[in-house]
């Protein structure tokens, strides 16, 4: 008698992770545009994208009926609050193609297991640029310029004080992440001597991008003609740039801050550079948009940018490429690129 053969069960085929895609028609443009828009439909059809309401009404019934294991959004996408995430339990992996996730996932999504991932230095050099503009556009003094060509329509008067180079100058930088290291990159022609700080970075950090750490905060704006902040908000940060450091410039100093508006004490900025004794190029305020009657409108030593130094127009494809190279890379199981972790979570503006 022969034995019949064993036919094995057949497997049951992996279903592919749910996505929703919540976007709305301004982010689809600057961000997923031509070729990108069509990988983006490739993985996800478009009827699954979402343009969400302002208060989130409609992303809280969505993602109660679509249950996604993956959600991919952008600035547009409201707070997602710990009751809507408990609803969702099986959401895994949040694919942010903007920058800071706070306030669009809470803690808790981290806690539970979740991964995250934002646009990581994707666009960190651009950040740099516009730093290095403002430090550029302090020292040649484009402001007064603009404001004595356009407006009075005058020239120069002798007695001016000239404008100054950015080659051979003492740099500090506080703060100690992607963007401070594009700077660093970018000053290199210039030939500066480079010092930083920020408080948790160990030295050893520091000595291998070759520059020199500061002894504290007040030192780094103390001992160096150009200071340029770039550290993250955090409770910890919060205000740290306060009367103390601001009044350690010497005067001539130039003060820029392409990090986060908060770090700083703007009303002691304000006081200092209202003294017209230092120059300041900001892109990053207290409150945003900034108040019409601020003190730091109008002065000639200020270059005041609305907080654009992020991607610009041409750099929004590097965002969703960035994230569609992570969503292909968790889909197919493979390690994601730059992954927010809780740790950063906590540090993170």
């Amino acid at each position: 008698m022969i034995a019949s053969p064993t036919i094995a069960a057949p497997r049951r085929k992996t279903e592919p992770p749910r996505i929703l895609v919540v976007l709305d028609e301004c982010e689809r443009e600057l961000f997923f545009s031509g070729p990108l828009r069509d990988r983006l439909s490739m993985l996800v059809p478009e009827r699954e994208w979402l343009c969400p309401d302002a208060d989130g009404t409609n992303l809280a019934a969505a993602l109660l009926k679509v249950r996604p294991q993956v959600l991919l959004g952008g600035w547009s996408l409201p707070d997602i609050g710990e009751d809507v995430l408990g609803e969702c339990p099986e959401l895994a992996y949040f694919c942010f193609v903007a920058g800071t996730v706070r306030g669009r996932m809470p803690r808790a999504f981290w806690e539970r297991g979740g991964t995250a991932t934002n646009w990581g230095n994707s666009i960190s050099h651009t950040i740099a640029e516009c730093a290095l503009t403002l430090v550029l556009a302090c020292l040649r003094q484009v402001p007064r310029f603009h404001q004595e060509m356009h407006i009075d329509r005058s020239w120069r008067a002798e007695s001016d004080t000239p404008p100054r180079s950015l080659f051979n100058r003492r740099v500090g930088i506080h703060g100690f992440g992607n963007v401070a290291r594009e700077l660093i990159k970018l000053l290199a022609p210039f030939h500066v001597e480079i010092e930083a700080w920020s408080d948790p970075v160990p030295a050893g950090v520091f000595a291998r991008a070759g520059v020199r750490r500061a002894r504290c905060l007040v030192d780094l704006f103390a001992n160096n003609e150009i200071v340029i902040d770039v550290e993250a908000l955090t409770p910890a940060t919060k205000g740290t740039v306060n009367a103390a450091a601001i009044g350690a410039l010497k005067p001539g100093s130039v003060f820029v801050n392409v990090g986060r508006g908060k770090v700083v004490d703007e009303a002691a900025l304000a006081r200092r550079a209202v003294q017209g004794d230092i120059s300041v190029g900001l892109d990053v305020f207290e409150t945003e948009p900034l108040p019409a009657d601020s003190p730091l409108r109008g002065l000639p030593n200020a270059v005041l940018f609305p907080h654009t130094g992020g991607p610009t127009e041409d750099h929004y494809p590097l965002c969703a490429k960035a994230a569609l190279d992570n969503l292909d890379a968790y889909l197919a199981g493979r390690p994601l690129v730059h992954p927010f972790s809780l740790e950063m979570f906590d540090r993170a503006t």
